[in-house]
């Protein structure tokens, strides 16, 4: 029954027989394998190593918490944070 189910049709299977067969497909198959790995890795190392990036999303943003006064960079010079009255003028009108 499988033989006269696929008597036109010819199956390709795709491992190492096949690219020893027909050497043109492993080109493809390392290009696709490095673009589905990198694929993967990415989210992952975003994940691990970024911290704009987060799983929890039901905590307020963190721009939501930031404090105009306090410093926000590891390092300045000369540079002073004071509260700027349009902006808190604003932020009264909003709130």
């Amino acid at each position: 029954m499988s033989r006269s189910m696929n008597s036109g049709m010819k199956t390709f299977g795709f491992g190492l027989r096949a690219m020893k067969k027909h050497p043109e497909i492993i080109p493809v198959t390392v290009i696709l394998g490095i673009a589905c790995t990198g694929a993967i890795a990415y989210p992952i190392y975003s994940l691990f190593f970024k911290t704009d990036v987060t799983i929890d999303g039901g905590r307020t943003a963190r721009w939501d918490s930031v404090n105009p006064e306090k410093p926000q960079k590891f390092l300045t010079f000369g540079q002073e944070y004071k509260s700027n009255p349009e902006v808190e003028k604003l932020r009264a009108e909003i709130a």
